[in-house]
């Protein structure tokens, strides 16, 4: 059984490291977009389209990351610690991540039940978004 245990942590690793790999390649591709966005140069429809697409991609990394963690009893956050110092570093990652979050809050958590909802807001993706959220914060105070 513990060899199986260890089977199954290697291969979730492995997906881990092929899906890291392909976000990092995805964002390569469109660095431009990125570099545009940081220097807050206006975006037009398909660089802001391939933007938020580049961070909802990393975000989903990020917190499918994080719930293998909390699944194998390994998690201590430090997933959205990574993901808050990428948006600290890349602005334009940062406002797209905050109208996502705020799109999030206003027309996905309402369709929610009030169990689901609850769980979210425990551990699950509100939690998620909300430690990112202080995390932000905090670096905000200690570099501005």
């Amino acid at each position: 059984m513990r060899q199986e245990q260890e089977i199954a942590r290697a291969q979730s690793l492995g997906d881990f490291t092929t899906t890291g790999v392909e976000a990092r390649i995805a964002m390569t591709e469109y660095a431009h977009v990125v570099v545009k966005g940081n220097s807050g140069a206006q975006l037009d429809a398909v660089e802001s389209k391939i933007l938020r697409n580049l961070v909802v991609v990393e975000e989903d990394r990020v917190f499918l990351q994080h719930l293998r963690g909390q699944t194998l009893g390994e998690s201590i956050n430090t997933e959205e610690l990574i993901f808050a110092s990428f948006l600290f570093r890349n602005p334009a990652a940062r406002a797209t991540w905050l109208q996502i979050a705020d799109d999030m809050e206003k027309y996905v958590d309402p369709l929610r039940t009030p169990e689901s909802l609850a769980r979210t807001r425990k551990n699950g993706s509100s939690a998620f978004r909300e430690r990112v959220k202080a995390n932000l914060a905090k670096l905000d105070e200690l570099y501005q």
